[in-house]
């Protein structure tokens, strides 16, 4: 084998395994913030909701508390997209 048969053979390979592992990751990044903003929702929904049926209660505390994880949770996560292993 010569070698442009070993370069296409071992570098170009890696390089499309090493492409498609950043093209998952992107893709499970995009699929956590997305799950993250939609409990963030539904948290905001719930929160509404246990206010307007029981009035200010203790109750309330835990969409509260499920919500600023999850705004920390996509801050981290919009963060986390800016470094270079993600590009």
């Amino acid at each position: 084998e010569n070698s442009i048969d070993l370069l296409n053979k071992y570098f170009f390979t890696y390089f499309n395994i090493f492409h498609l592992r950043v093209v998952i990751m992107k893709l499970v990044l995009m699929l956590v913030l997305v799950a993250a903003m939609v409990v963030l929702f539904f948290c905001g929904y719930y929160a509404g909701m246990l206010k307007e049926r029981y009035g200010k209660n203790l109750v309330i505390v835990i969409p509260i508390c499920i919500s600023m994880f999850m705004f920390h949770l996509i801050w981290a996560l919009t963060e986390l997209a800016k470094s270079a292993r993600w590009q």
